[in-house]
């Protein structure tokens, strides 16, 4: 042996014993870490794993894991282009971080894996196989996949609520709608009782005096436009309530509805779009129709809202058809503007009360009239419309059947003249009331408040009391108790601006005798007088 064997003795010695040391190093990280370490080939078959990747897929031991890898093929993955997928981007990327994948374990549970890669070569250089490390990452999917749903969940929830309280605040809007709506209907009523109070003393006036013509005419119009307007403003205030039946129904040829809207409107359709030089044209084809039983006022009221809407639809002028038939015991009605159209979600609203396109201009609620009116005359109506092509509505009413005609009743006899008390907050309408009642050869006291009118009572006599309801200071119901509280047997009639008096009666005082809404007609308050007196 030279000396420089002995020399480099020694040396082979240290380097074996370092390469051992970093042997048993690197086996110690292997066989104790907490990732599941592994080996494979080019080919992407598993050459060795540690027991944190046996354990991770389900074995006891590293050994049982490899045993079933040399023994078989085994693709752990559950989808198994993932297999494919991880050694594409090996083969093309050379470097494979965070690929996330279901798999199999052995017991056939499913978990989640992340797996990390990276080529190991050889002294040339070239990849001779990979190693890489894997993390059971189930629980993190698990919360991520949760965490995802209750991020859906609450967006779920906040649309909800913005659902709900778009909607809260669109019942309370509609809630202080109806509420502004019934006090206008109430003021508007008493107004509407001066016109058609005034209206009727007129018409008397014409019966027994020799006026022209075109008066009797003209006041004869007016007559009608208030009794019309009465029903209007009635089912305005009982809007909520749409399948309520109306309370002047009657026989009715619906051409000549249809007419009378026509006449109505023709300032709009024809002198006003004339004027603006955007001329509509009308085009009417009204067969021959058998009568059906209606609302002549809410069916004028429908055609006017369509006529308008299809007036405002046609800016630059237009043409409107309007046809009636007789099919199969129905009256049918196609009405059709050549306007602008409406998308489907403006077709899917349309007839939602208050629901507008057009701001400030239009409160909305023409063709939920429409709608409702249909409705509670037995019909359905249709719409197609679309962007640029105008709007077709059609509906149908069932025709009246013909009747066998029976011996009408006799009129209401006019009871004998009476002393009655009329009481109103109002001196105006206790003057039309007073001078109402006289026309019909009654003696009428009047009271402006119910104070006066108890003086009133006990120092003369009346047959009959007849009071409004909503009074300052002492209301009708109160002033009805304290004459019931005097003379039991002294009827009281009670006028009221509140809208229209349901049939069951509800919160009506029980020391009120009859109770009717204003404005009354000649005709309602004769009716009424005949049947507290009789």
């Amino acid at each position: 042996m030279t000396n420089t064997d002995v020399q480099s003795q020694p040396r082979t010695e240290r380097a074996l014993g370092l390469a051992f040391t970093a042997y048993n190093r690197y086996r110690s990280v292997f066989q104790n870490a907490f990732e599941g370490i592994f080996q494979m080939d080019t080919a992407g078959n598993y050459l060795a794993a540690n027991p944190a990747l046996a354990g991770i897929l389900g074995y006891d031991t590293a050994e049982q894991l490899q045993t079933d890898l040399d023994e078989e093929y085994i693709d752990f993955y559950v989808e198994p282009e993932r297999r494919s997928e991880f050694r594409r981007l090996l083969n093309e990327e050379g470097i494979v971080s965070g690929f996330e994948s279901e798999v199999f374990r052995r017991d056939g549970a499913r978990i989640w894996i992340s797996e990390n890669a990276v080529p190991v070569r050889d002294q040339t250089g070239g990849i001779v196989g990979f190693e890489g490390f894997v993390v059971d990452i189930t629980e993190r999917r698990i919360a991520s996949v949760e965490l995802t749903q209750t991020r859906t969940d609450l967006e779920t929830s906040r649309e909800k609520l913005r659902v709900a309280q778009a909607q809260a605040t669109e019942n309370e809007r509609l809630r202080a709608l109806g509420a502004m709506v019934n006090g206008i209907a109430h003021d508007f009523n008493n107004s509407l009782w001066m016109i058609l109070g005034y209206s009727e003393l007129l018409q008397k006036l014409c019966q027994t005096k020799p006026v022209a013509p075109e008066f009797v005419e003209h006041v004869d119009i007016i007559v009608k436009a208030s009794l019309e307007a009465v029903e209007t403003i009635t089912r305005l205030s009982d809007f909520q309530k749409p399948n309520e039946p109306s309370s002047a129904v009657s026989a009715l040829n619906l051409n000549e509805v249809i007419e009378r809207a026509l006449n109505f409107t023709r300032p709009r359709w024809q002198t006003e779009s004339r004027g603006h030089g955007t001329p509509i044209e009308i085009e009417s084809d009204l067969g021959k129709l058998g009568e059906i039983n209606g609302s002549a006022a809410e069916l004028c009221e429908l055609f006017t809202h369509l006529i308008l809407n299809a007036v405002d639809a046609m800016p630059q002028g237009g043409r409107i058809t309007i046809q009636t038939r007789k099919v199969a015991g129905q009256v049918e009605v196609i009405f059709a503007d050549s306007g602008i159209g409406m998308t489907s979600e403006v077709r899917r609203r349309c007839t939602d009360p208050f629901f507008t396109t057009k701001g400030g201009r239009s409160s909305g609620v023409g063709l939920a009239v429409v709608s409702a009116t249909i409705e509670r005359h037995g019909g359905k109506l249709g719409i197609e419309t679309a962007p640029g092509r105008g709007a077709r509505f059609s509906f149908g009413f069932p025709a009246a059947v013909a009747a066998t005609p029976e011996a009408r009743e006799p009129a209401t006899p006019s009871p004998r003249p009476l002393r009655i008390l009329a009481v109103d907050d109002h001196p105006v309408q206790t003057e039309l009331l007073a001078h109402a009642l006289s026309s019909e050869w009654h003696i009428v006291e009047t009271a402006n408040n119910g104070r006066d009118a108890i003086e009133r009572f006990d120092s003369e006599y009346f047959d009959l009391v007849i009071t409004d309801q909503a009074m300052p200071g002492m209301s009708g119901d109160q002033l009805a108790a304290a004459i019931k509280a005097r003379e039991p047997g002294t009827p009281v009639i009670m006028l009221t601006g509140l809208g229209r008096i349901s049939e069951e009666g509800e919160d009506v005082s029980e020391f009120v005798d009859l109770l009717i809404a204003k404005p009354a007609s000649l005709k309602d308050l004769r009716a009424a007088i005949s049947k507290v007196m009789n």
